[in-house]
Parts: C-alpha cells; structure tokens; sequence
C-alpha cells in the first residue's frame, strides 16, 4: 500500500501533512439484475416518447391559451365598436329629437307607467317618412330588489363556475391522453 501526503500550505507557513490516506489495490465487483438492467435500456425510448407526448400536449394547451386569448380581445373589439355605434346613436337621436321636441307640442303621455307613445308631426319627418310617425315605447316594471338580487347572484354564479369539462380541456393530461397511441411523426427540417 502506497501513502500519499496531502501539503496544506499557506503562504508563508510550513505545515507538515494532515493526513494520510491509504489508497486500496482491490476492485470492486458490480453485478447487474438482468431484468432491471433491461427495463433501464428500453426506459430511454419510453422516457423519450413520454417527453415528446408532454412537449405535444404543452403546445397543444398553448395553442388553446392563445386561440382563448384571441377570442377574448376580438369580442372586447367587437363589444366596444358596439358601444361606439351606440353611443353615436343616442346623440343623433337627441340631437334629432332635440329638434323635433322644439318644433312639436309636447308628446302625448304615456298610456300607463310601461308604455310611452310619441308622436312627430312636421316637415323634416314628413319628408323623411312620408308623413306623422309615432312611436310607442314598452318597457317592463322594474325589478324589486328581492328579483334584482337573484338576478345579480344567478350571473356571478355563472361566470365563477368552471364545470369539470372546462378544466380538463384546459389540461395537460388531456392532450396526453389523446396523443397515446397515435404520435405524430417527427417535422423533418
């Protein structure tokens, strides 16, 4: 058996060795259980395959995240051009009926509190219509405030519920599950 000397030395000092360290000459035997070692050849294909089906299902869920995100901006859009159109609809119509209101006598009153009838009678709306236009106006009692909070607790209800289907389109596993069997093949490049 040989003895090597570990120096520790610091500038300027002369230690002597800490320690000795005794190497042995004998060799270690590993003995391998076949079938273990097999399992753990062919794992890597099965880890590979397992790997790339995660990778699949990722992308999958993002593409989903981002076709839902696509969705979400273009209905804001679309709901904000909405408010838009209406918004300039309400001004023409009072500025209209701003001007109607000033050339007619004031508009007969309403029938009962859920239907108002107006009628224009002068030139502009006879030369726009072809002649008197009345209108009549229906709108429903108001709520009671028992209605109007079933009402509030029915919708947030809705859009806090998230049903079992929604979270597992919106799952890994799901994506996982559909790819077994049937992988796609690899893009070449």
């Amino acid at each position: 058996m040989k003895k090597h000397h570990k120096h520790h030395q610091k500038k300027g000092q002369n230690r002597k060795p800490n320690k000795t360290v005794y190497i042995s000459k004998r060799k270690k035997e590993i003995v391998f259980d076949p079938e273990e070692r097999e399992n753990h050849l062919r794992g890597f294909s099965d880890r590979k395959r397992e790997r790339r089906a995660y990778g699949l299902a990722m992308q999958k869920l993002k593409d989903r995240k981002a076709k839902l995100e696509d969705r979400k901006t273009q209905k804001e859009s679309e709901l904000e051009q909405i408010e838009q159109a209406e918004t300039q609809k309400r001004n023409l119509l009072k500025e209209t009926l701003g001007r109607l209101e000033e050339d007619t006598p004031t508009p007969t009153e309403p029938k009962s509190l859920e239907e108002k009838v107006t009628i224009y009678e002068d030139e502009a709306t006879e030369q726009q219509w072809g002649g008197t236009v009345i209108v009549t106006t229906t709108t429903e009692p108001l709520l009671s405030d028992d209605d109007n909070e079933d009402v509030i607790s029915n919708l947030s209800a809705r859009k806090e519920g998230i049903d079992k289907r929604q979270r597992y389109a919106g799952n890994v596993n799901k994506y996982i599950n559909e790819l077994k069997g049937k992988m796609p093949s690899k893009k070449k490049q």
